[in-house]
Order: structure tokens, then C-alpha cells, then sequence
């Protein structure tokens, strides 16, 4: 009767198991039905391939670990937005790489699928012209670059998504594997324990009155260059290819030639670009932090930029948190960010001292956290610095003093040091939403 029982049992979960496995295919058959002619890629860098299976005995691997890779992480969106979508929303920012790979992203909020997008733009203007006496103004080549004017404030209110917007991005620098694993963790944490019965009151409050964007992976190409070649040195700087701006520059020409070639991204943002750190090397075209012919000359940085200003418009961009690792562990603010944090009772609520506390909880040398202004940072034409001129609270985390300590160096059965950071930092990133939704404090 044992025997009979465990067989039973046995063949019941590999039933459960199958099943899992084959709805998410079902989700993403869906999506791209097989009957359909597919096209060949455009692939002028040759990502379209397998990426190596991980094998924790080759020291070669140890890179990377088990960290999800790029299309591991893009399905993954998918399939999620597909069983969700009353509040999880997928795409990819708007353009395509020198190597043709888009950045995804993904956006958690209740109703999150009737923001207002593009498409809805139509009926709004059609909507608000029943005033009359309406114009507009701005440029014309996308709504969210248009101004209406003239519309009555009460419909402005009604019809205008209203709900704060926050958004998280990591790997802007391909040499820094935490920021994108942490915020990985992230997103699938907020969905995991929302979908519960009875979920946490903290994640049902933000996810409930805000919209919390995720982009984990911006410098998607040197990213996937290293999924692909197990053992290269993981590059700070986005891939590049030859340049008409480059043909009388023998410095660009030959550090193409030698593999040096490629844009810091987070030295690439119009603002503060032409004013670069004289202490780094970010006007040369070789140097590791290059900051690129001109300001936003980048795909990544365009897509980005793009995302940022569309979500600005149809809700109100908030937040913006920009993760790093190798510097730290340090906390940066601007000074709305800094006045307004410090004035939140009781203090052990302000998000900056959860912040400070999780990052010397989870620091890997002895070096302690420090705080640090925005506005006191040499360097030019970051991430960080255009939002602080773009939004009201601009956030960047530096994890640790260890860029690229990941999976592959833990002992057996402990857990990567990415699971640790987020273990440590889940819940002060979510006070940290809360404190600047103010329909989550309610």
C-alpha cells in the first residue's frame, strides 16, 4: 500500500511539473505561434545563440554563475505580463542596439495596463476638444513632447493617469553583475507576494497606488557578449562599432581595432556632459570611462531617456533609482531627496538610514557606507545627475567594493551574494517608494 502510494504521489507531481512547464510554453506560444514564417534576425554581432549551459566545475565560468541572462530575463518578463496582467505590464525600450538587442522592462502597478499610452492619446485629445478653444504646442513627433493647453483643470484630473511612477535600473555598466541580478530578485519578489492570498500590507499599498518600472540590464550588448564567451573580461563600457563621426579620429579607429572601444553609459546623459571629470579618462575614445562623441549619442541612453520622458508625462516619474557596485557601499541623494527623507517621523521609517543600514549589513570589506550629494559629484553626464534635473527624488545605491564577486565564487549552498544584497534590501527599497507615494502612507 506504501509502495502504491509513493508511485501514485510519484506521477502526480511529474503530472503538477509538466504542466507548469507546459503552460509557460502555451504563454509563449502564444505570443509567437509557431505556425507563423519567422524572418532572420538582423545579427551583426552574432548574440542569437545559445547561451553556454553553466557548469559550476569550469573555472572559466565562474563569471557569471547562475545569474539569469538576457533572454532568460526577457521570457521571463513575458510569461509574467501574460499571468498577470491586471497589474504587470512587459515591453522594451523604444529602438535597438549597434548589436540589434532591445533593453527590456518591466512595470508592476494595479491597473498598469490602462495607463495612459500612445495609442490612448487619440482619445484624449478628442475627449478634451469637446471644451473647445484648445491648442497645442510642443513637438509634434510624439504626444508625450506635446503640450495641451487650455483644458479645464477638474479634466485634467480626471482623465490624466495620476499614479506616481518609479523606476529602478541597473547595468548600465556590464562589468557590475549585482545591480542587475538584485533588481531581478526585485520585480519577481513584488509579483511573487502580491499574487499571494493575504499579501504583505507594504507591497499591496505600493503596488496598489504606484507604478514601479524595473529596467535591470541597460548595457545589453557587452552583457551579452560575456553570456556568450564565458571567461572574457566583463566590459564597463557598451559595445561599439565603426563611426562616420570617427573617420578622421585615429584614437576612435585604433581602439575599435583593439577591443577598447565603446561609451560609458553613465557618463553619456546630456546633462552636465560637456562638463567631464578632469581626474578620468572620459573624452578619449580608448579610456574606460568615455563619455561619447556627443551627449546621449547613445542607443541605450536614447531608449532610456525616451522611457523616462513618456512615463513623466502619462503619470508623474517620481523616483528614479540608478544601482551600481564597485565603489561602494554609498549612498547618493539629491537635496529635495535629502530635506524631504530627513523630516519623516518616526525616524527609523526615513529610507536613507534602512538604506545605509542594509548596505553595511551586506558590505563585503571592512570599508563603512557614506552618504554623498548628488550635486557634489565631479563627473558629468550621468544617469543620476539627469534625474536630478528631470524628477523630484534622484537615488543611486552602490552595492559594494567587489564589482563582480557573483555566484560562481560562493561556497556550496550558501547563497549568491546578489541573493544576499536583496535579501537585505527589499524592504528599504520598498520604504523608500512609500516615501514619496503618498497614497501608500495612507
Amino acid at each position: 500500500m506504501r509502495r502504491h502510494l509513493t508511485l501514485t504521489m510519484t506521477i502526480a507531481l511529474g503530472v503538477l511539473a509538466s504542466s507548469i512547464t507546459t503552460t509557460a510554453a502555451q504563454v509563449l506560444q502564444e505570443k509567437n505561434p509557431l505556425s507563423k514564417p519567422t524572418t532572420p534576425l538582423y545579427d551583426p554581432c552574432g548574440f542569437q545563440k545559445p547561451t553556454p549551459i553553466y557548469n559550476p566545475k569550469d573555472p572559466v565560468q565562474k563569471t557569471l554563475g547562475d545569474y539569469a541572462s538576457l533572454p532568460q530575463i526577457k521570457t521571463e518578463m513575458e510569461v509574467l505580463a501574460k499571468l498577470h496582467p491586471s497589474f504587470v505590464r512587459a515591453g522594451t525600450l523604444k529602438g535597438k542596439t549597434v548589436c540589434a538587442q532591445s533593453i527590456p522592462y518591466i512595470s508592476i502597478g494595479k491597473n498598469v495596463t490602462s495607463d495612459m499610452i500612445e495609442e490612448k492619446w487619440n482619445a484624449y485629445i478628442e475627449g478634451a476638444q469637446n471644451f473647445g478653444g484648445i491648442t497645442l504646442s510642443g513637438d509634434n513627433t510624439a504626444p508625450w513632447k506635446q503640450e495641451v493647453v487650455g483644458l479645464p483643470e477638474d479634466f485634467i484630473t480626471e482623465n490624466h493617469q495620476g499614479k506616481p511612477q518609479i523606476l529602478f535600473v541597473g547595468g548600465l555598466h556590464a562589468n557590475e553583475a549585482n545591480p542587475t541580478e538584485v533588481l531581478v530578485k526585485f520585480y519577481q519578489f513584488l509579483i511573487r507576494e502580491y499574487s499571494k492570498v493575504g499579501p504583505d500590507p507594504l507591497v499591496k499599498k505600493v503596488v496598489d497606488n504606484s507604478v514601479i518600472h524595473v529596467i535591470p540590464l541597460v548595457n545589453v550588448d557587452s552583457r551579452r557578449h560575456l553570456e556568450l564567451n564565458p571567461g572574457k573580461t566583463p566590459r564597463r563600457k557598451n559595445r561599439m562599432v565603426w563611426r562616420r563621426e570617427y573617420q578622421n579620429n585615429d584614437d576612435a579607429n585604433q581602439s575599435i581595432i583593439s577591443g577598447t572601444a565603446g561609451v560609458d553609459l553613465n557618463r553619456n546623459f546630456a546633462y552636465n556632459w560637456d562638463s567631464p571629470d578632469s581626474d578620468e579618462d572620459s573624452t578619449t575614445p580608448s579610456g574606460n570611462f568615455y563619455r561619447g562623441p556627443d551627449a546621449a549619442s547613445e542607443k541605450e541612453v536614447q531608449g532610456l531617456v525616451d522611457f523616462i520622458e513618456v512615463q513623466n508625462y502619462y503619470g508623474e516619474l517620481k523616483l528614479i533609482v540608478d544601482m551600481h557596485d564597485g565603489i561602494g557601499p554609498e549612498f547618493t541623494w539629491n537635496e529635495k531627496a535629502r530635506d524631504d527623507f530627513q523630516k519623516i517621523q518616526p525616524p527609523v521609517d526615513q529610507p536613507h538610514l534602512l538604506l545605509l543600514g542594509a548596505l553595511n549589513a551586506i558590505r563585503v570589506s571592512a570599508k563603512t557606507a557614506q552618504t554623498l550629494l548628488i550635486e557634489d559629484h565631479p563627473m558629468g553626464g550621468t544617469l543620476e545627475q539627469y534625474a536630478d534635473d528631470t524628477v523630484d527624488y534622484a537615488i543611486g545605491i552602490e552595492l559594494s567594493d567587489n564589482r563582480f564577486f557573483t555566484s560562481g565564487d560562493q561556497p556550496k549552498g550558501q547563497p549568491t551574494l546578489a541573493e544576499t544584497h536583496f535579501q537585505k534590501l527589499k524592504w528599504p527599497l520598498l520604504k523608500l517608494i512609500k516615501a514619496v507615494c503618498k497614497a501608500c502612507q495612507k
